[in-house]
């Protein structure tokens, strides 16, 4: 599921532990600023992925144990083998069947 502009985050509160969002063009600075902030207060989130569909580029956000405080681990190479939970997934997995126009 992703939130939109419009979109209440009612709809995570109780429900998601895991949002992965495809960030745009349109939409990439939205995503990493008020909907990271907004979603950073959903008490069942525990991780946030933004995951960039032009380069391999993957933003983790890992709630820790202090409130209000979030790990962030940026991936950037497509040797990259990113955490998810508590799996490790590698980015070529992710970036599957994708040609990055250079």
């Amino acid at each position: 599921m992703t939130l939109t502009k419009n979109q209440p985050v009612e709809i995570l509160r109780t429900k998601k532990s895991i949002l992965i969002e495809v960030l745009s063009n349109a939409t990439i600075d939205y995503d990493l600023s008020a909907k990271l902030l907004s979603c950073g207060k959903i008490h069942s989130l525990k991780q946030m992925l933004f995951v960039n569909q032009y380069e391999p580029e993957v933003m983790s956000y890992t709630r820790t144990e202090e409130p209000n405080v979030w790990l962030n681990i940026d991936y950037l190479s497509i040797e990259n083998t990113v955490i998810i939970d508590n799996l490790t997934v590698p980015m070529t997995e992710i970036y599957d069947k994708i040609a990055f126009i250079k």
